[in-house]
């Protein structure tokens, strides 16, 4: 029997009423069981993980062994083979950047390239500085590269090195002024060595002669040509001169012992 009633009617609102608020705690329950069951799985795979990466790091099996270096230079195999302890570590938390920074601090090295072959071998490809001057200075011979980086000091001048050779008066700041006058040289054989005179400038030395030569700054071949052709042609002169001067396209100035003329 249906009660049609107001009184029915109150107590059918209110078992509604009822019915709907259990229903929203029956959801609520479900929701705050899950995200209780999502947090749980989430912290037991941050646990794992955490173990499993422990493990990796701590195997031996992972520890580095091998450091494979291609031409290694003797004279920094000594600051090479310290490196190389220092970083033996587990292959996969070797940092190459940190590693590949203290190579560049060696100043012969130019580049590197490091190459982790797993499990327990890192291969490491250095390039090396080339001289581009060897020069004199302050008691000591120092290698400079194209770049105008000093990477070698010596206390004796390396002889067999096919570069050319500042014997005096090098002046660092202008070391690219030096390097463009020794490039147009750099197919004249019999150079002896090279200096700067504080006024003129570059010059340089021939093996079988006593002058000291001012270079042009370009046709350095042609002026050359001249100059030996009017040696020709003063032969009895030669041995007098002392200074050529050729840096003037039109003029060759030569000093024969204080006394200056022009050809």
């Amino acid at each position: 029997m249906i009660d049609y009633s107001d009184e029915g009617k109150k107590r059918k609102t209110k078992r509604n009423r009822k019915i709907v608020k259990n229903a929203k705690r029956r959801t609520n329950g479900i929701f705050v069981f899950k995200i209780l069951v999502m947090g749980f799985m989430f912290l037991s795979t941050g646990f794992f993980t955490s173990k499993v990466a422990n493990a990796v790091m701590n195997y031996d099996g992972l520890l580095i062994k091998e450091f494979v270096i291609n031409d290694l230079n003797r004279e920094i195999a000594p600051k090479v083979i310290d490196l190389c302890k220092k970083y033996r570590s587990n292959i996969f938390s070797l940092n190459c950047e940190d590693l590949k920074n203290e190579f560049l601090k060696i100043k012969l090295i130019s580049s590197v390239n490091i190459i982790k072959r797993p499990p327990q071998k890192i291969e490491i490809e250095l390039t090396y500085r080339k001289p581009a001057i060897q020069y004199y200075r302050k008691g000591r011979y120092v290698l400079m590269d194209r770049s105008g980086c000093d990477y070698a000091y010596y206390k004796k001048k390396k002889d067999n090195l096919d570069v050319p050779f500042i014997k005096e008066g090098f002046v660092k700041k202008n070391w690219k002024q030096y390097l463009q006058k020794m490039d147009l040289l750099k197919d004249i054989n019999g150079i002896e060595y090279y200096g700067v005179s504080k006024i003129m400038g570059l010059y340089f030395k021939f093996r079988d002669s006593k002058e000291l030569i001012y270079p042009p700054n370009k046709q350095a071949k042609k002026q050359l040509g001249i100059y030996f052709d009017i040696k020709k042609k003063i032969l009895s002169q030669v041995d007098r001169i002392k200074v050529a001067d050729l840096r003037f396209l039109d003029k060759i100035f030569v000093e024969y012992n204080g006394e200056v003329s022009n050809g």
